[in-house]
């Protein structure tokens, strides 16, 4: 029953981990691109599972593609030049910032169920 407990405390461990992951790596993505990105118009080109795809011509003429939830017409995405696969949406901090911490906060929640799942069984 204890190894029940414990294997079972290790998906929202391993879920949570991945969630904080992102959320930090997507926030920090977004200060390195407010001060050494290039932000340029993109333009819908088809949906794909409620998801939107754009395309935008970078500094350099090369084509790329960016997904986004946003389903706009038109939409303000900001890349570095330096690292092709760093893109994001251009909104302001002030929105970004509480979403992030909303995704945080459940995120560390699952860590924390995760942690007392898995190895509460295991630590007398």
């Amino acid at each position: 029953m204890l190894i029940i407990g414990a294997v079972l405390g290790l998906f929202p461990l391993i879920l949570g981990s991945v969630g904080t992951f992102l959320s930090v790596k997507h926030l920090c993505d977004k200060v390195v691109l407010r001060r050494g990105g290039v932000t340029v118009e993109a333009l819908s080109a088809h949906k794909l599972h409620g998801r939107s795809e754009y395309r935008f011509i970078d500094g350099e003429g090369n084509r790329r593609t960016f997904t986004s939830a946003l389903n706009t017409g038109r939409l303000e995405v900001t890349y570095d030049p330096r690292n092709s696969k760093r893109m994001a949406v251009s909104i302001s901090l002030l929105l970004a910032v509480p979403a992030t911490v909303l995704k945080l906060a459940v995120a560390l929640s699952l860590v924390a169920v995760g942690v007392v799942a898995a190895f509460s069984p295991v630590i007398p």
